[in-house]
């Protein structure tokens, strides 16, 4: 894209700025697609252009802007700097150049006051890239080379330090900085004006300890280090030296002014030498002091119960979980009975005159409680009622009469401390009546060791 008069007045009026080119003093022109420059001359009020993401090659065609301060030419496709076109700009302050193909910097020579120059992301490889910086802008401060191709670490720092003005240099992303021996200690006894090299400023100590490494090598820079340490130190004694003869002086003139003898702060006369002035603590609430009571009471009273566990010996411990785990078992088995309507006595004596065959590895039918079953035990209580049949029933509690019968039916595998049973309660119907009338009524507790089994 060309750019014209009428390119430029369509940014003006896009970007709402003043249709009279000589009145705008910013101009937008970024992201146009401009292929060279031309037909600024107009526009002599600006300080700010902004010239970012076209394809501009050269910049030929930038006319005298005796305001300009500001310009902006980065990530375009720059493979030389125009002679004459930035040296002609009388106030030109900060320039960008990165992100174009620069392999030199030829044409910046007479930038007199230039203070800012951006030419990262370029393609300078040597230290005579840099000779028109040295050559023809003494007023530069800022200077940003990073990710650039520079190998020679010396002789890139011998033309950066003839900027006079030079405080802050950035060359990450160079080759050098991890070829040179020490680069940083270098580069900072090289720049005597340097405050702030690539990702932190540079102090004092760090100053003085790095051009003492250049003259006398690592134990000069420790000997410099302690040594600017110590008067630092002897620096801080004098500063509150002198604040307390300046106190002195005042309590002095009050001393003074009212007549009194005797030295130091008059507001401190008649209190004891050892006086301390201390904070006098909050008074604590009520209900804080009968809450630690309250806490200090209970923890006495556990006391000996833990006690009494730390005396415990591993049998003792033992005995307790096998008395716990028998009452549990017992709890299940009265629960299973009492919803079956079997006394717990009949079953306790079914489970004792049962054994366990340890040869074959199978269980008691009476023990199955306390183990993982094998099927899942529906039970299904149904009582004939007279009339409106209706299934009695709250957990734990036995029909006054009635069928009990016990189907096994597969199911997962439950947990032995567990519930290993469901019980549930449902309707007679006419069928199981039916039924029910030709099964022989058996006892109820070959019933649950049925279930059991």
């Amino acid at each position: 894209m060309e750019m014209d008069e009428a390119a430029l007045r369509a940014v003006c009026k896009e970007h709402r700025h003043f249709s009279t080119p000589h009145l705008n003093d910013t101009l937008y022109c970024n992201f146009k697609g401009f292929t060279s420059l031309a037909g600024l001359e107009p526009y002599t009020g600006l300080r700010a252009l902004f010239l970012e993401g076209n394809a501009l090659e050269s910049t030929a065609g930038l006319p005298t802007l005796p305001r300009l301060r500001c310009l902006f030419l980065q990530q375009n496709m720059l493979c030389e700097l125009a002679p004459g076109s930035l040296a002609s700009q009388p106030d030109l302050h900060m320039l960008n150049i990165a992100g174009n193909q620069l392999m030199q910097l030829k044409g910046l020579e007479g930038c007199t006051t230039l203070q800012s120059l951006n030419a990262s992301g370029n393609r300078l490889s040597t230290a005579a890239a840099l000779e028109p910086l040295a050559a023809g802008c003494p007023a530069l401060g800022s200077l940003d080379l990073q990710n650039n191709l520079l190998k020679d670490g010396p002789a890139v720092l011998a033309i950066v330090s003839r900027l006079p003005a030079l405080k802050c240099l950035y060359l990450k992303g160079n080759p050098l900085v991890s070829s040179m021996s020490s680069y940083r200690k270098a580069t900072i006894a090289a720049i005597p004006s340097l405050t702030y090299l690539d990702d932190r400023p540079v102090f004092e100590v760090e100053r003085t300890s790095a051009e003492a490494w250049a003259q006398g090598g690592v134990d000069a820079e420790r000997a410099a280090r302690a040594a600017y340490y110590e008067q630092e130190r002897a620096r801080e004694k004098r500063r509150v030296a002198a604040l307390r003869e300046l106190r002195e002086a005042g309590w002095k003139l009050q001393r003074e002014a009212r007549s009194l003898s005797g030295s130091g702060d008059p507001a401190l006369d008649g209190l004891p030498e050892d006086f301390e002035a201390t904070e006098q603590e909050d008074e604590e609430p009520e209900s804080l002091r009968e809450a630690r009571q309250r806490l200090a009471a209970f923890t006495a009273s556990r006391a000996p119960q833990d006690n009494q566990l730390q005396g415990c010996e591993e049998s003792d411990v033992l005995a307790v979980l096998e008395e716990s785990r028998a009452n549990q078992a017992e709890l299940h088995r009265s629960a299973l009975c009492s919803s079956l309507g079997t006394a717990p006595s009949q079953a306790a004596a079914k489970e004792s005159s049962s054994t366990w065959d340890n040869s074959s590895g199978a269980l008691p039918a009476a023990s199955a409680a306390a183990t993982v079953p094998e099927a899942k035990l529906t039970v299904e209580v149904h009582r004939s009622c007279a009339a409106g049949q209706e299934v009695q029933g709250a957990e734990g509690t036995a029909p006054p009469s009635g069928e009990c019968i016990a189907r096994g039916i597969p199911g997962n595998r439950t947990s032995a401390l567990g519930p290993w049973h469901e019980a549930e309660l449902e309707p007679a119907t006419d069928s199981d009546d039916e039924g029910s009338a030709s099964v022989e009524e058996e006892d109820s507790e070959g019933a649950c060791l049925d279930a059991l089994d």
